[in-house]
């Protein structure tokens, strides 16, 4: 009879594979600060994670000193460092278009996470770049952050006698920068704008305003004013409510005059806090018909509005326009026959004004 013997097999054993490590983005930063020798407080960052041609998974990590500028290349698994480069920042020029560039990387994370709005913001943004090399590189900055994926981008502050003829033609030709300016003026008289080491004039004011509306098509103005300044009499409080008539600023941020302890201000002839109020009150009511007319100026027509939420009560969703910076300017009130998402943007048809804002209806798309 034929026996088979049974087959017998080797048992598989099977090598435990090692799970790749990765050391962060924040071991990579330091490994490169610690090549270099700088410390994190003096540098300015942009990096990405990335992998090579030959599938290393690496970091690019460069940053920027007062006086150079550092590329790494970290491995991610070791954090060993692939490639370095570094230079001196001795080229004005370069240096400039190095730290817009580095500028534009820092608000690509923000357009990434699906930011719609970016609000450039500072005491004075027209005095970009001036440190560096004297010259006003705002523009310049613009037209690199209109090439990320905000939807708006507003600005403030612009003071007056820093706007330049490449600013207004950026702000005018770019689309993604909203056609509202925040251009803080405080007063429009000769001699208080003097004291206040202001460099501009009433004059000089009057003419940037009506250039600025002139070559750019429906703009919005917002500005800051001080009633009860040393200087203000009954006929410079007269003189800055005509001011405000005149150049119709469609919105207006009113103080009394604070003086602070210790200042040259405070040493200076003013009104009392009482009078300084009742001066910004005055002010303020120029300031409700100028937005009351604007607002009645631009019922029928439509505005893109973006969605910011349905308020229960009154029924409506709210939303703003380009016309309105966040937080200061109030919200545009729409109906909807259907849901809209907060973060949509929509057409929106205006019909009336509530308490002071408009009102309107969701216009068919």
């Amino acid at each position: 009879p034929e026996t088979s013997i049974p087959e017998t097999s080797t048992p598989e054993t099977s090598t435990p594979v090692q799970e790749e490590t990765d050391i962060g983005l924040e071991a990579a930063k330091n490994a490169a600060l610690a090549d270099a020798g700088v410390s994190a407080a003096d540098a300015t960052f942009t990096e990405q994670k990335r992998d090579r041609e030959d599938g290393v998974l690496v970091y690019d990590i460069d940053f920027y000193t007062a006086t150079m500028k550092y590329e790494y290349e970290i491995d991610a698994s070791t954090g060993a460092v692939r490639e370095r480069k570094s230079e001196k920042r001795n080229n004005q020029t370069q240096t400039g278009a190095n730290d817009i560039g580095l500028e534009a990387a820092k608000n690509a994370a923000l357009a990434d996470a699906g930011v719609k709005e970016l609000l450039v913001i500072a005491q004075d943004i027209t005095r970009y770049g001036t440190d560096l090399n004297g010259e006003h590189q705002l523009a310049s900055l613009l037209r690199e952050l209109c090439r990320l994926d905000f939807h708006w981008v507003r600005l403030h502050y612009l003071y007056p006698d820093e706007i330049t003829e490449e600013l207004i033609d950026t702000i005018a030709e770019e689309p993604k920068i909203v056609k509202y300016l925040d251009i803080p003026i405080q007063h429009c008289n000769d001699g208080i704008l003097k004291a206040m080491n202001r460099r501009d004039t009433k004059a000089e004011l009057l003419d940037l305003l009506t250039k600025l509306r002139a070559r750019i098509p429906g703009l919005v103005l917002r500005t800051s004013l001080i009633t009860g300044l040393p200087g203000e009499g009954e006929a410079e409080l007269e003189e800055l409510c005509v001011f405000l008539r005149e150049t119709k600023i469609e919105r207006a941020g009113v103080f009394p005059f604070s003086p602070e302890e210790g200042t040259r201000a405070a040493q200076m002839d003013h009104v009392d806090m009482e009078e300084a109020r009742r001066r910004a009150e005055l002010v303020v009511d120029v300031q409700s018909d100028i937005i009351d007319a604007y607002n009645e100026s631009v019922l029928g027509t439509e505005r893109e509005v973006l969605c910011e939420g349905f308020d229960s009560q009154a029924q409506m969703h709210f939303g703003r326009s380009y016309a309105e910076s966040p937080d200061i300017d109030g919200r545009i009130w729409f109906d909807a026959d259907r849901e809209v998402e907060p973060g949509t943007f929509v057409t929106v048809r205006l019909t009336g004004v509530m308490d002071g804002e408009l009102t309107g209806e969701l216009a068919e798309e």
